[in-house]
């Protein structure tokens, strides 16, 4: 779904409305603001719907577990799921990048990157 869009401009107002009619459960409205959210993503292609449910459930977790480890674990944890995160943030968005950058430096060298 783009910003852009005609399924967009009904999407938003709509999420707007289901979020406003839920204003005396906090619960329900981040149910809700997390499945629109899930929906959103997903639209536009269903394929990495497993990334955002896997960071939502990751950054959760990791929420309840420094909720409950007052010492200094609780730093670990908030650092592995960085690391989790901006992991899969590298590999899905960056890694072509580097990798066509680092092919284009070799070839600059000589070298011819298969």
């Amino acid at each position: 779904m783009q910003f852009d869009s005609y399924i967009y401009a009904i999407f938003l107002p709509l999420t707007f409305v289901g979020y406003w009619l839920l204003r005396n459960n906090l619960k329900w409205q981040n149910l809700f603001l997390l499945t629109a959210s899930y929906i959103f993503y997903g639209w536009w292609d269903w394929h990495f719907l497993g990334l955002i449910v896997i960071t939502s459930i990751s950054t959760f977790g990791t929420g309840l577990l420094i909720k409950s480890d007052s010492s200094r674990g609780s730093k670990t944890w908030l650092a592995l799921n960085l690391i989790l995160n901006l992991g899969i943030l590298a590999t899905f968005k960056y890694f072509n990048f580097f990798k066509d950058s680092f092919a284009d430096i070799l070839r600059l060298f000589g070298a011819t990157p298969d």
